[in-house]
């Protein structure tokens, strides 16, 4: 290694393919959740590493995407006075670009080949340094076959210099060789040549990085097809060399360095738009990060941050909103098909005749009978004698039995659904305060301030948390084990309401926070405690057991389906719009007359 290498003695090369060490601090780099220079080791402070190589030039003041704001910063409300040690980095594309160019380096001395050839060789295996080195010393001929790394051509092989050289592709001549250029592998273009091609193939996508020659490796005088074509991997050079776009250019070097770090396990991108940052977590897995950028997520499944809710469960809630899960509840909860040609329907008024608008078919929508078959002796427009003999004695039909029941989980799922929109929308609500609280401050008030910042932050996670557990909530199989979750689950919501009320009910603002101040770190405390110990309880497996792979009808309370209200088990009827439980109608007689 060259004598004026930043990095020090070779790095161990380790079993997870990244090629460094477990300890993040060995790169002097402080594991953080904002990328601040808490430790003055002369990294920039915002973790953005400047305009290094393979930097998309995109500001964190023009973000644009306006969801979510950021968590307030030291440099106003502060940070928590104790706040627990994270086990992960904000890494800029600075650093990422040193290590892999360390990694290139390191790659290249152990397996005695150019910088080049192991950038080449890196690139094919994906950045996986250890199933490399076990193929190459297994076979290096192999590996070089494989990849397309042909070795150096011998000084026999070369054009004398001031010959001319025939150019390969179907649209040139010959030319001198000085304006011609081949690969090891023997294939002569003139450099306009490549220039073309190579161009081409930024343009085409980030599958430039794998661009191969573009000669034929066949020698038989036929239509040559794929499997003809020379496989010889284009070096970075040949692209530095002949494309002098230079927004080109940064796009391979930006797909590059995409490449390295999909290859790392340890090191991902965060998921946020328009953010160039990368994170690392030497443990890998489930974890809840903090960009230098204010987003937070989850390590494992890059989705939003989800303590304490499993990441399969919550591709599962997601799903059922994002796509048609939670329709098709509502359509077998709702509607019933018609009798003669199963279009599904829905009724929307307490009469119970019904008439299918595509066939014309008239009969009742409670036992499903021809209507000419029902009048004033079978109970009229709004009831249905035939069927509330039935259901007097549970003998439901098949369909009105699935349809109960999807009516009930219907129920449960809007209960659900509900609290957790409305934890999304308390945590939005908190981050406005922050900023209303922020424009209320003055440089020299920030020590006196602390202590906000701290319970904002807390709020928002015991908020993230809280929203969180009503998704898992849903999965969870009745019983005692769901009953002291709910329970934990009322106390974490007692406490960050009581906490919310109290950050917004002074109307003095800061002046009056500042007298609440003893009360505020108080129940910070106990907000943050009872957090904390929620999350324990679920990571330490003991509902692992009782989560459901669906969703059961079993509920404490039911959401109407009509206009949202929360009701309790026992309730038959919403005591907003009426709608009853059983069928979701707001009009129906037959669940009247069946309580009356």
């Amino acid at each position: 290694m060259s004598d004026d290498d930043d990095w020090g003695d070779d790095p161990m090369l380790e079993d997870d393919d990244d090629g460094w060490g477990d300890d993040t601090a060995g790169d002097n780099m402080m594991a953080t959740t904002d990328g601040e220079d808490d430790n003055n080791d002369g990294w920039d402070d915002d973790g953005d590493g400047g305009d290094g190589y393979g930097a998309v030039g995109l500001d964190a003041s023009d973000d644009e995407w306006e969801d979510e704001e950021k968590l307030p910063s030291k440099a106003t409300l502060g940070a928590p006075v104790l706040e627990r040690q994270h086990s992960y980095a904000v890494l800029s594309n600075e650093l990422l670009f040193a290590r892999q160019q360390q990694l290139i380096r390191v790659t290249a001395e152990l397996l005695f080949v150019t910088q080049e050839e192991a950038s080449c060789l890196l690139r094919h295996y994906g950045w996986k340094n250890s199933k490399l080195q076990n193929e190459w010393f297994s076979s290096q001929d192999e590996v070089r076959r494989k990849v397309g790394l042909s070795r150096p051509l011998d000084a026999a092989q070369l054009p004398a210099p001031e010959s001319k050289v025939q150019c390969q592709s179907a649209f040139c001549d010959e030319v001198a060789v000085e304006e011609a250029t081949a690969l090891n592998c023997g294939h002569w273009f003139c450099n306009d040549c490549w220039h073309s091609f190579l161009e081409s193939q930024l343009k085409s996508g980030r599958r430039a990085i794998f661009a191969t020659c573009m000669g034929m490796a066949c020698e038989k005088d036929h239509n040559h097809k794929f499997g003809c074509a020379c496989n010889e991997m284009i070096p970075d050079s040949m692209f530095a060399r002949f494309i002098k776009d230079q927004k080109l250019l940064d796009k391979y070097k930006d797909w590059l360095l995409d490449s390295f770090v999909e290859g790392q396990r340890k090191i991902k991108w965060c998921p946020r738009p328009k953010c160039n940052k990368a994170v690392e977590y030497s443990q890998g897995g489930y974890r809840s990060i903090t960009c230098g950028c204010g987003h937070t997520f989850c390590f494992s499944c890059m989705e939003e941050a989800h303590m304490p809710c499993p990441c399969d469960l919550v591709k599962k809630w997601n799903a059922k909103s994002r796509t048609d899960d939670a329709t098709e509840i509502w359509l077998a909860a709702r509607t019933k098909q018609c009798p003669n040609c199963q279009v599904r329907i829905e009724k929307n008024k307490a009469c119970n005749h019904m008439k299918c608008s595509k066939c014309g078919h008239d009969f009742c929508w409670l036992c499903k009978g021809p209507w000419s078959k029902h009048g004033s002796s079978t109970g009229g427009y709004y009831v249905c004698n035939k069927y509330n003999e039935s259901a007097a004695k549970g003998a439901f039909s098949e369909e009105e039995s699935k349809m109960m029941d999807k009516q009930k989980v219907l129920q449960k799922y809007n209960f659900y659904y509900k609290r957790f929109v409305d934890s999304q929308e308390g945590i939005k609500h908190t981050k406005k305060l922050s900023e209303r609280l922020e424009q209320q401050m003055t440089s020299i008030d920030v020590n006196r301030y602390l202590f906000i910042g701290d319970a904002i932050a807390k709020l928002i996670f015991a908020r993230r948390v809280l929203q969180w557990t009503y998704a898992m909530a849903y999965y969870l199989k009745s019983g005692g084990k769901k009953n002291l979750f709910e329970h934990q689950q009322q106390m974490l919501m007692e406490h960050t309401e009581k906490l919310q009320e109290l950050m917004e009910s002074d109307s003095r603002g800061l002046e009056g926070l500042l007298q609440s101040r003893k009360k505020i770190i108080n129940l910070t405390s106990s907000t943050d405690k009872f957090a904390h110990e929620m999350v324990k309880h679920v990571e330490s497996g003991d509902f692992e057991d009782r989560l459901l792979s669906e969703a059961d009808i079993a509920t404490s309370m039911w959401a109407c389906t009509t206009c949202s209200t929360v009701m309790k088990p026992d309730k038959m009827f919403c005591t907003r719009c009426s709608a009853c439980r059983r069928h979701g109608e707001a009009e129906c007689r037959a669940c009247k007359r069946d309580n009356n």
